[in-house]
């Protein structure tokens, strides 16, 4: 008899895990595809659920039957969605010539493994057609930039760090020999294979809401493949955002930067996918604060806007610079009230207070060598219950777009 060892009883024992299931499919060659498949916690039988495919990356990578992974595949599952993790051809563990079954063909086979295991999930009853999300990193982003190139039936898409132009992709990449492995050569010797397989040659069939994140350092897939992905989407007028992240490389690292990350995954996906009259799940922004009794839930929120400004002048008698709170606001794409500081935070008492005030101002000294003025300031707003898009303003510099989701709860507002 096998014996089997029990890591981590105490988790098991304390936390309620999503249910992992192996499963293949028929792809729409014949070929046997495998992946892993995820429910929700409280999955009803019956009862289809948003479908969230998760790309891995390589694509000479694979998914296991594990609780860990980039996605955090099971945090999904705890928020409503199925999840299906592909090990669509091109994926390692399967014997060599499956690894290479996709040699001058990403895009092609693979992409129709992935399709074919949605329609599995699909007419499993797991999956909810209406509701389809994609979302994968590096390779994982190359899937995802042109499976929305390819298909309407994805209703939101994420691509992280993925490949947009392949050209773009080798010529700035710490691994070009990557695109002549998969290609079958270097973009000058066959430069239509290039251009073929390239998710940017089908920008013009792309319609999903997409949100855009890769690291200002990532050298393996460099960010010029999503800020050209950007700058088309934005042109088309398709509903985008591109979030990068400081001193990140090839995958979010940071511990607040991955938390910022999955925050933002799952609003995108609530926002765009979980549309027709239902409610996200969660507000994104920030944790939530229960009441003391534990008997009811109220919502509090404090939402940060942190902004540096340089100066610099030739002028060694610059003097110092005031800077008001009433600098800063945000303005409601549509009807709506224009919102203000209403303090900043104060930390004392071995915690943080809210200091309140009309005439609340920051006064900076120039640097004595440089003359450059560099601060950083923390504004608390008190957000409407409603959210809604703003446009955050800073003096008479360029405006940023931000989304404030609805809150979750049913009583008073955000501060």
């Amino acid at each position: 008899m096998p014996s089997y060892t029990r890591a981590h009883k105490e988790f098991a024992e304390t936390y309620h895990t999503p249910h992992h299931e192996v499963v293949r499919w028929q792809s729409a060659d014949g070929l046997t595809i495998e992946g892993v498949l995820i429910t929700p916690i409280e999955c009803k039988k019956g009862s289809p659920a948003p479908l969230i495919v998760q790309v891995h990356g390589g694509p000479k990578g694979r998914v296991t039957r594990s609780l860990r992974n980039y996605y955090m595949s099971p945090l999904w599952a705890s928020e409503g969605y199925a999840v299906l993790l592909p090990n669509f051809r091109g994926s390692e563990g399967y014997g060599n010539s499956f690894v290479t079954a996709n040699f001058r063909d990403i895009g092609g086979g693979d992409f129709a493994d992935i399709m074919a295991g949605v329609d599995y999930c699909i007419a499993k009853g797991v999956a909810d057609a209406e509701h389809l999300g994609i979302m994968g990193g590096s390779y994982g982003g190359f899937m995802t930039n042109w499976a929305i190139g390819h298909t309407n039936r994805f209703r939101a898409a994420i691509s992280m760090f993925g490949i947009f132009n392949l050209q773009t992709d080798y010529s700035n990449s710490d691994f070009p020999h990557w695109d002549k492995d998969y290609l079958g050569g270097w973009y000058w010797e066959d430069p239509d294979i290039y251009r073929k397989l390239s998710p940017g040659s089908y920008i013009e069939h792309i319609n999903t809401p997409t949100l855009i994140l890769h690291g200002d350092d990532d050298n393996n897939t460099f960010i010029s493949n999503s800020k050209e992905m950007y700058q088309a989407l934005r042109h088309r007028g398709v509903t985008t955002q591109f979030v990068h992240y400081p001193r990140e490389g090839h995958g979010v690292r940071e511990p607040n930067h991955k938390l910022d990350e999955m925050r933002r995954c799952l609003a995108w996906m609530d926002r765009h996918l979980l549309a027709h009259g239902k409610e996200p799940s969660a507000y994104r922004l920030n944790d939530r604060v229960g009441s003391a009794d534990g008997t009811k839930e109220t919502l509090y929120t404090l939402w940060e806007i942190e902004f540096t400004l340089h100066f610099r002048d030739r002028d060694a008698n610059r003097p110092a610079l005031c800077f008001p709170l009433t600098h800063v606001r945000m303005e409601p794409s549509a009807d709506g009230e224009t919102l203000t500081p209403i303090g900043v935070p104060l930390k004392a008492m071995g915690g943080v207070l809210l200091l309140e005030g009309e005439n609340l101002q920051f006064t900076i000294e120039p640097n004595a060598k440089t003359g450059e003025l560099s601060f950083g300031c923390v504004a608390i707003l008190r957000l409407p219950k409603a959210g809604g898009t703003y446009s955050v303003r800073i003096a008479d510099f360029a405006p940023v777009i931000v989304d404030i989701p609805r809150f979750s709860d049913e009583e008073g507002e955000g501060v």
